[in-house]
């Protein structure tokens, strides 16, 4: 390969700050403690705690966000790279209703690490699971790296890691002796089933069942349903996700909903109660934090337009608009 030649030397070479470290993955040396919110926990916040906050009009309406722990109608949102001033903004509006944050892809490893502390403090605030996303653990077990990995993710902070196979595959017993590395660092896992890169061909639930229950008995938190399996069946084939929340537990099965396809939500909600349903990647993007979360928590409380406000048409009695096209409408 020909060498690509060096330009002319400036004269003065410019000043270029140093980049803020990012959070080594595979570290051996654990980090010291991020300067960004001080060397004293912080006081959670007087908005969230075990009791969630009362909603506006709760009294009228009785709207309120289900106390956690929850097993069903939990919101797992996707964050790309949400500032701290972000999240804290999101969290004083939605934080009752978000149950985990996953940084997305490879950007626990890829922003800096004060930033990651930062934002694993701030979840700990709120009660809220911060979570690895599964490249790092992909890229961990090609490294040949796993436990280091997971010792590094309990000391910034993440309360919980997902395992993935969309790249690699790792054979059952790896699996189970990682779920057992992970637990005895404190961490929750979850097990991402399903294809990145799918033939086109959907996948059985019945094959899919036994060994998704296994991970379960072994300890995982909750399967996670990649959503380019969702792409090949919730047009063609909701029956397909439906049968596999009877056989494995729709309160074990968290549905990728995102990203970029805020129709999943209104199209998941159809095939399975909106109350109840496990949603995953709901969109945390800087551009529009709240965009993702707000539509989630409107839809599952029937007052948005992807159900039809369908608590509206509930409470309502008589004559309606819903549906028509009059003038008078």
């Amino acid at each position: 390969m020909t060498a690509v030649p060096h330009q002319a030397a400036q004269t003065t070479a410019p000043e270029v700050a140093e980049p803020a470290p990012t959070a080594p993955v595979l570290g051996t040396e654990p980090a010291p403690r991020s300067p960004v919110l001080g060397t004293e926990p912080a006081p959670r916040s007087p908005l969230v705690g075990a009791e969630p906050a009362p909603t506006a009009f709760a009294e009228l309406f009785g709207f309120a966000p289900a106390r956690r722990p929850r097993r069903l109608g939990r919101n797992m949102c996707l964050d790309d790279g949400l500032s701290i001033d972000q999240t804290r903004g999101v969290f004083e509006v939605a934080g009752a209703y978000i149950d985990s944050i996953r940084i997305g892809r490879g950007g626990a490893a890829l922003f800096p690490r004060d930033w990651v502390r930062a934002k694993a403090e701030l979840c700990r605030l709120y009660d809220v699971d911060l979570q690895t996303g599964g490249p790092l653990y992909e890229t961990a077990v090609a490294a040949d790296s796993v436990p280091e990995f997971l010792a590094e993710a309990a000391d910034l902070g993440f309360t919980s890691v997902e395992f993935s196979e969309n790249i690699i595959s790792v054979d059952p017993g790896t699996t189970l002796r990682h779920l057992e590395l992970a637990t005895s660092e404190g961490l929750a896992v979850y097990f991402e089933f399903g294809r990145k890169y799918p033939s086109g061909r959907p996948m059985d639930p019945h094959r899919a069942a036994p060994v998704l229950r296994e991970l379960l008995d072994a300890g995982v938190a909750a399967i996670t349903v990649e959503r380019a399996e969702v792409d090949l069946v919730i047009d063609a084939a909701p029956d397909v996700l439906r049968t596999l929340a009877d056989l494995v537990g729709l309160e074990n099965l968290i549905f990728e909903a995102g990203p970029r396809t805020p129709d999943y939500v209104e199209k998941l909600f159809r095939i399975f109660d909106p109350q109840t349903v496990n949603l995953g990647n709901v969109s945390l993007s800087p551009a529009g934090a709240l965009d993702g979360i707000r539509l989630v928590v409107n839809a599952r409380h029937g007052l948005d337009r992807s159900v039809g406000y369908q608590f509206i048409r509930d409470l309502w009695k008589g004559p309606n608009n819903y549906g028509s096209d009059s003038e008078d409408a």
